[in-house]
């Protein structure tokens, strides 16, 4: 069989919408196939906890770039002010900081005090 003929004898690519069923549909074929009301409500809330962690991860992936060019303007300014650590003693503090700390998630709060207690700490 020639490629032409069997790409022009070839059904229409279907449309997103073509593939959607409603709702109740779907429900009424799982019941049809003896799921229970208790397994496709939980299977609904399941659902709708990982699409709210994915909106989550795309809203925190959004706001990183914009905390990446905040710390990179805060150290161009503090390289013009001239109050910049160096790389050596900025290394320092944070191997100080992991080394007190230990991987203990601090509170925001707790974290923002150790950024303004350490920022003249060297």
């Amino acid at each position: 069989m020639k490629l032409s003929y069997a790409e022009s004898n070839h059904p229409h690519r279907r449309v997103r919408k073509e593939f959607q069923m409603p709702r109740y549909e779907r429900e009424r074929i799982l019941r049809e196939f003896g799921v229970s009301e208790e397994d496709i409500k939980t299977s609904i809330r399941k659902i709708n906890i990982a699409r709210r962690q994915r909106e989550s991860s795309i809203l925190a992936q959004r706001s990183e770039g914009l905390s990446l060019a905040t710390e990179s303007m805060k150290r161009k300014m503090q390289k013009i002010v001239g109050v910049r650590r160096s790389y050596r003693i900025e290394e320092e503090l944070l191997w100080h900081n992991a080394e007190q700390y230990g991987g203990r998630n601090l509170t925001k709060d707790e974290e923002n005090r150790e950024v303004c207690r350490n920022f003249f700490y060297f």
